[in-house]
């Protein structure tokens, strides 16, 4: 897991005289990983089967207190009833000489602060990370937990998704916890105007009254959500001043910080930051909106993390040679054709040559003789030997005859009709360069034009190196002289 060091100092924390020390006699830890949020993060191998995990020790210390120890654990178990893929899976949780710690699925990811330090992200993909958010946050609910601190410090990347955005939510409800413990302790953490969690993104009513709420956390996701389209949370400051706002000021809209943005943008911050817990739309009905304005949204596939916890990646040799070996393939049937052509035109040519009469052959015999004319019908007027034709007469256009047409003489019904086209024209086109196949045969890279007989064709793109992007295309082709296009978007 790659992570940002983040709240430095907030609470005392644990020495990093585990590194080396089998928490619980089961988990070897290897290496600390981050300060994250709410705890200190480690890697950790299990000693029965060898694999990686990442193991967190929460801030609040509760050595030397085996009944807060205690108590600490089953909450941490009730964390485990989540399930949810955008959710950091539990593991294990344990006690270790009075340090209580969580075991957690090992990833390879990058928290969302990385992203957010490089500037706003356009709207088609924060719709995608607002999403699998807010399904992580309805499956919490459904099990009774409230995250109470979602921030980008608490929201991951996953380096090992393809193409796109594979996000992952960790810390669900132990921020309560580490909140309870503090109370306990003598509300350090929960003196006047202090708060667990990051004041940027924080609710009014748990900032006025300590009210924990499910639509808490959904007013978490709009201040974020804000923070995605515009590169800056929507209140900044003093935190006294961050924490007057989230109570006092309307939401601000995010076409205002950046001119241009969809209408989706203002109308889903507005409602997720609404000052009233009761209108604020619920995790699925976050979903539902972005659904309409881009359909059905899904996360991505993964690539599999090796025993060392690094990400497999998929060799691109195998496609290359693919590819090779089809162009070659082409390459060689194109080469067939031409010889086969030639060859098969060259007989053609021999046998018409064979059946032409030579030049002698048109010749009239010395003693030929001509056949007698035949007789005119009776009443008709003999007609006129043939002679030239004269070019034109007074009166007449250029190029006509006095003479009555030939009623022999072919007519414009007679002549031959123009051919119909025997092929058809594919326009294809694409968002991005890609590779396109006509029936599973490489073509050449977007935009082009290929020409192909009637009939049932796929025509598939794929973009360069990414052979899961693959999109396919079956149509019916039919003779025409019009382009047909087809257009591919990634």
């Amino acid at each position: 897991m790659t992570l940002n060091a983040a709240s430095r100092g907030m609470m005392p924390s644990v020495s990093d005289e585990l590194l080396g020390v089998a928490l619980g006699g089961r988990y070897h830890v290897e290496q600390k990983i981050a300060d994250a949020m709410l705890g200190r993060v480690y890697s950790a191998r299990n000693l029965e089967d060898g694999r990686l995990y990442h193991v967190k020790v929460p801030y609040a210390n509760v050595a030397g207190n085996p009944e807060k120890s205690e108590r600490f654990r089953r909450e941490l178990e009730a964390m485990e009833r989540i399930e949810n893929p955008h959710t950091v899976r539990v593991i294990d949780t344990g006690i270790h000489e009075s340090i209580a710690f969580l075991v957690l699925e090992f990833l390879a990811a990058t928290p969302l602060t990385t992203l957010l330090d490089r500037g706003r992200l356009p709207p088609s993909r924060v719709a995608g990370i607002v999403a699998q958010i807010a399904w992580a946050c309805e499956a919490a609910h459904a099990g009774g937990v409230v995250h109470r601190n979602l921030s980008p410090q608490t929201v991951l990347l996953l380096d090992n998704a393809q193409d796109r955005d594979f996000v992952k939510v960790t810390d669900f409800g132990l921020s309560r916890m580490v909140d309870a413990d503090a109370e306990e302790a003598g509300g350090v953490l929960t003196q006047v105007g202090t708060r667990i969690g990051n004041v940027l993104y924080m609710a009014p009513e748990y900032i006025e009254s300590d009210e924990v709420l499910p639509a808490g956390d959904m007013y978490g996701l709009g201040a974020l959500t804000y923070h995605l389209l515009t590169g800056a949370p929507p209140f900044a400051g003093r935190a006294a001043d961050v924490l007057t706002r989230h109570v006092t000021d309307e939401a601000p809209r995010p076409s205002a910080a950046v001119p241009g943005l969809p209408a989706w943008c203002d109308t889903l911050v507005a409602r997720l930051m609404a000052k009233e817990p009761h209108r604020r739309p619920d995790a699925k009905q976050v979903v539902a909106a972005l659904e309409q304005e881009f359909g059905p949204l899904r996360a991505p596939k993964l690539l599999a993390i090796d025993p060392e916890g690094k990400v497999v990646r998929k060799s691109r040799a195998p496609v290359y040679f693919a590819i090779a070996g089809t162009l070659l393939l082409a390459v060689g049937v194109a080469t067939f054709m031409v010889v086969m052509g030639t060859i098969v035109a060259g007989v053609v040519v021999s046998q018409v040559l064979a059946m032409a009469p030579e030049s002698h052959d048109l010749l009239p015999a010395p003693d030929a003789v001509l056949p007698p004319p035949a007789a005119a019908a009776p009443g008709s007027s003999p007609q006129p030997a043939p002679g030239p034709r004269p070019r034109s007469e007074p009166g007449l256009p250029v190029g006509t005859s006095p003479l009555p047409a030939d009623p022999r003489a072919p007519t414009a019904e007679d002549a031959p009709a123009a051919p119909h086209p025997v092929t058809s024209t594919l326009r294809v086109g694409a968002n991005q360069r890609a590779l396109v196949h006509l029936d599973e045969v490489p073509i050449g890279y977007t935009p082009l034009e290929l020409t192909t007989g009637p009939g049932l064709h796929t025509v598939s793109a794929t973009l360069p190196g990414k052979p899961a992007s693959r999109q396919s295309r079956t149509i019916q082709v039919e003779p025409s002289t019009n382009p047909v296009p087809i257009d591919f978007r990634f």
